[in-house]
């Protein structure tokens, strides 16, 4: 009998409270999120993939994890040796499958939200991690064509995003490529990407073959590679190539950050959610539409 009127007196009260709690709570993170999209947590310990390829006191999860597997291959055999260095194969193979989940969530969870998609599967079949690098090979079982792959790096203390193998994406058609490029910007956002190959290489420097270092973005317009033109990324005006004169006779001229930094634009959060709510606008390309993937072949209709 005291127990029922415990729960009557005291228990309404504590459910309606705490309904109310979370619900302001959840008004209050929703009116203090940022309106662009912006890196978020990848590993287990909260690292983004900027911490975990760029070197730094606590920063740099996969150098420190080969740097350490590289120590251990010069020590003797031993039981010691032998538990060490499985416990850090172990650490590596927990990193990659972070980051697997990380595009199961943040890419290919959009484009199931897609009409476009819905009878085309598309899993990620594989992820090799490497010191300052890391691949993505995405599969598409239906279609006879191999695995696209992604690849983001850190270079001289940028990170940077390119597509070596593009497998089945020249075979989809315009509306799946749409819907893919759409979802890949907020993924390349979400990573904390500065640059993109591929828009550097429709934008800039064409086919000359280019470095980037800790001078900016270096390129080679003569196939001698005598001539070395400098483009400074950092720059938050027009990226102007110095030598002015060599860059200029190589057709080279001053360009805006936009065209060719990743990170010099943004992406609006809000508008970003609009699209992937309604199925129908996920396959239309937004205000900002860079180049991020190259397919020279013609699409599927």
């Amino acid at each position: 009998r005291s127990f029922t009127w415990f729960n009557m007196l005291f228990l309404p009260g504590f459910f309606g409270f705490a309904v109310w709690e979370l619900k302001e709570n959840w008004k209050l993170y929703y009116a203090n999120r940022s309106d662009r999209l912006k890196p978020v947590a990848v590993g287990s310990h909260g690292e983004t993939i900027t911490r975990l390829l760029r070197p730094g006191f606590h920063s740099g999860t996969l150098p420190k994890i080969f740097r350490k597997l590289r120590r251990l291959e010069q020590k003797d055999a031993s039981l010691s040796r032998f538990t060490q260095r499985r416990s850090t194969r172990e650490q590596l193979h927990h990193v990659e499958q972070s980051i697997e989940s990380f595009v199961d969530r943040e890419l290919l969870s959009l484009l199931q939200k897609c009409d476009a998609w819905s009878n085309l599967p598309i899993r990620c079949s594989h992820v090799e991690a490497a010191s300052n690098s890391f691949s993505i090979a995405l599969e598409c079982p239906t279609l006879p064509e191999p695995p696209a792959h992604f690849c983001i790096q850190e270079q001289s203390g940028w990170l940077l995003a390119s597509t070596p193998q593009l497998g089945w994406l020249p075979s989809i058609s315009a509306e799946q490529r749409n819907a893919f490029v759409n979802a890949l910007e907020g993924f390349y956002r979400k990573c904390g990407i500065d640059l993109v190959r591929e828009q550097l290489e429709s934008n800039l420097t064409a086919k000359h073959p280019y470095d980037i270092d800790t001078k900016g973005l270096v390129i080679w317009p003569t196939p001698q590679f005598e001539v070395e033109i400098v483009a400074d990324l950092k720059s938050e005006k027009l990226i102007s190539l110095q030598p002015t004169q060599q860059a200029a006779l190589a057709g080279f001229g001053p360009i805006s950050p936009a065209k060719v930094v990743f990170s010099a634009t943004h992406t609006d959060r809000f508008e970003w959610e609009r699209i992937w709510a309604n199925k129908s606008l996920a396959t239309h390309r937004g205000a900002l539409e860079p180049t991020l993937i190259h397919c020279d072949n013609k699409p599927s209709e």
